[in-house]
């Protein structure tokens, strides 16, 4: 599947990510989630 970068932006703003601060925000909440589930393992 491939999106567009105008489709990509979009989805980021449903998202509620509207600047560069936001998505590294919602990347280290993203990395921090998955390195918790791991550390369960």
């Amino acid at each position: 599947m491939w999106l567009t970068r105008r489709e990509i932006l979009e989805q980021l703003g449903r998202l509620g990510i509207r600047t560069l601060r936001d998505l590294k925000r919602a990347c280290r909440e993203f990395e921090s989630y998955w390195h918790s589930q791991r550390a369960r393992m």
